[in-house]
């Protein structure tokens, strides 16, 4: 159905491009760093995604 389920360098790359800033950002935060101004349409953004992944999450359980 879905074809060659293998190894992906392209998601490989995508994957580090992902992770790679994230990590540096946590290891490198500015000592006054204050959560209480970040812009509120990307955390709104971020809390809809966690949402989403939930549910393919509970869905893709419900098909085992």
């Amino acid at each position: 159905m879905l074809g060659h389920l293998g190894f992906s360098y392209v998601g490989m790359i995508y994957l580090l491009m992902l992770f790679i800033p994230n990590i540096i950002w946590s290891k490198n935060q500015p000592i006054d760093y204050d959560i209480t101004h970040e812009n509120k349409i990307l955390l709104l953004f971020e809390r809809i995604g966690h949402i989403g992944i939930h549910i393919q999450h509970l869905k893709a359980l419900k098909k085992i």
